[in-house]
């Protein structure tokens, strides 16, 4: 399975995204510092502290066979009054072929297809809005996958594992915090 190793743009993004200190609010004293809030299995709650409340998101790293970090997924709560009620944003590296789309795949399930929306030096992102019987899925399975094309390699895609170990809780945290802060 081919690596996605021209990543050093997409690197610098996610270490500077990753390497956040631990510990909750209390390190969280100037405006728009990000901090790993909680974990929860394989799942962190990253918040942000932003004028005087938390944004807070999921957050999973994705790596490949080799313990190289490729992909990122946040998710985070939408505002009341909508649709969709939970966002997603996922992060795939630059030389990601756009035109393949993103596949997202819960326990083996009915995989389902995302366009790139755009890209930027931390990578291409894709944005989904989960549904509730999505976001159910994920709170019953054990794993999901992404799969993606490398502009060189389309017809050998990267497929890489998301654990979906401790999501259940994490996203009981999310939606606990977010609750908590539109009061």
């Amino acid at each position: 399975m081919p690596t996605l190793r021209p990543l050093r743009l997409v690197l610098a993004a996610v270490f500077a995204f990753a390497l956040i200190p631990v510990g909750g609010p209390a390190l969280a004293q100037a405006e728009g510092q990000v901090y790993l809030k909680e974990r929860h299995g394989d799942w962190e709650v990253r918040c942000i502290a932003a004028q005087g409340s938390e944004e807070c998101q999921l957050y999973q790293l994705l790596r490949d066979q080799d313990g190289n970090p490729v992909v990122v997924i946040k998710i985070f709560q939408l505002p009341p009054g909508r649709e969709v009620r939970t966002g997603g944003t996922i992060i795939a590296p630059l030389e990601t072929l756009l035109t393949e789309r993103l596949r997202w795949q819960v326990n083996g399930g009915r995989a389902l297809t995302y366009p790139f929306s755009f890209c930027m030096a931390e990578g291409c992102f894709v944005q989904i809005g989960f549904r509730d019987e999505e976001i159910n899925q994920m709170r019953a399975g054990t794993t999901a996958t992404v799969t993606i094309s490398h502009v060189a390699r389309p017809d050998r895609p990267v497929v890489l594992t998301v654990s979906l170990a401790g999501f259940t809780k994490g996203f009981a945290a999310l939606r606990q915090i977010s609750t908590n802060t539109a009061e």
